[in-house]
C-alpha cells in the first residue's frame, strides 16, 4: 500500500482492502470474523467501526457469520434461527434466492437476500418467511 497522505474515499477503500487482508490470518486463526464497518474521516484522521464475530466455521466469510449472528438475535421473533442462512425460495418472477439475514429494524421488509442468478441483494417483507416456514412442513 502507498503512504497515505489525505484521507479520502479512495484511500480508505484501499486502507480497508489491506486491512481486512491483513488480519484474516488472525481471525481465522483466532476463530473470529474481523470486519471493519462504517468509517467518519476528515484529511487527517478516520475512525472506523470494529465488528469482532465469533465464527462457528473456520471458512465462514464475514457476510455469512453477519448473516447468521443477525437470524439467532433477531429471527427468533420471525420463527428464524441462524440454521435457516441460505434457505433458498423461489419468487413469482421464476428466481431463485437465497436467506442472508434479519434485520428488525426495518419493520415493512425485515428480510435480506440475494438472487442466485445475478448476485444483487435485496429486501423482502415478512411474507417471505411465511413461505419458507411452509417449506419446512
Amino acid at each position: 500500500m502507498a503512504k497515505i497522505k489525505k484521507f479520502d474515499k479512495p484511500a480508505l477503500r484501499r486502507f480497508k482492502d489491506d486491512f481486512e487482508k491483513s488480519v484474516s490470518a488472525f481471525a481465522k486463526k483466532s476463530g473470529v470474523v474481523i470486519k471493519l464497518g462504517a468509517a467518519r474521516f476528515n484529511d487527517s484522521s478516520v475512525t472506523y467501526k470494529l465488528e469482532v464475530i465469533i465464527a462457528s466455521d473456520g471458512d465462514m466469510s464475514a457476510e455469512e457469520a453477519m448473516g447468521r449472528k443477525s437470524l439467532d438475535l433477531e429471527g427468533v421473533f420471525f420463527g428464524l434461527t441462524g440454521k435457516d442462512y441460505g434457505r433458498t425460495w423461489k419468487s413469482w418472477d421464476g428466481d431463485t434466492y437465497r436467506l442472508t439475514g434479519i434485520k428488525s429494524s426495518r419493520p415493512k421488509y425485515p428480510v435480506s437476500g440475494v438472487n442466485m442468478r445475478t448476485g444483487k441483494g435485496f429486501k423482502f417483507g415478512d411474507d417471505i418467511i411465511k413461505k419458507l416456514s411452509k417449506q419446512i412442513k
